[in-house]
């Protein structure tokens, strides 16, 4: 119960943790009230989702059929059990990265404040915002994985150590949670 609650106030903590990154603008640099708005890039820290966990369990879910399928390792179910475990957990980082290159572009998203007269305090418009918003978005993307890698393999960590403690769903408590905080 307690180990429950302190998954999901992690994944509510972690679903709505944000980064954002100030923008000024040629406008509001002109405007002379006070009552300024100010703009920022909402980064989540999150970038990918659940995506990486989808990919992940679905890889291995054929990669652990096949093993089965051997007729040597057929009696090995806890050499199963730890391939899976390990490699859920370097897949999710691994596809963490890689969906959150894929989804979110700096180099569109640097040319497109370009266009649009935004620019990042202290970064130069261009290639620097460019280099900026990878830096920061890889970072995001090793943190939010890691946090997934993490709360996915404990609960299989777990009944290695206690083989009574069943594993419970921790992708639908991710996906819950998600709807929950949008």
């Amino acid at each position: 119960s307690f180990l429950f609650s302190l998954g999901l106030l992690s994944i509510v903590i972690v679903q709505a943790a944000l980064r954002k990154i100030d923008l000024l603008s040629v406008k509001s640099l002109l405007r002379e009230s006070t009552n300024q708005q100010s703009s920022y890039l909402p980064f989540r820290l999150n970038p990918s989702g659940i995506m990486p966990l989808i990919f992940s369990s679905g890889l291995l879910n054929v990669l652990i059929v096949g093993i089965n399928k051997i007729a040597i390792l057929q009696g090995l179910v806890n050499f199963s059990n730890i391939i899976y475990t390990g490699g859920y957990f370097l897949l999710t980082l691994f596809f963490s990265y890689y969906y959150s290159t894929i989804a979110i572009k700096p180099r569109d998203l640097a040319d497109n404040l370009k266009k649009m007269n935004f620019t990042i305090p202290g970064v130069q418009p261009g290639l620097a915002t460019m280099r900026y918003l990878q830096e920061t978005l890889s970072r995001l993307a090793l943190l939010g994985g890691l946090f997934l890698a993490i709360i996915v393999t404990v609960p299989s960590l777990l009944s290695f150590i206690n083989p009574g403690i069943k594993g419970f769903g921790i992708t639908s408590l991710i996906i819950l949670v998600g709807v929950a905080v949008d």
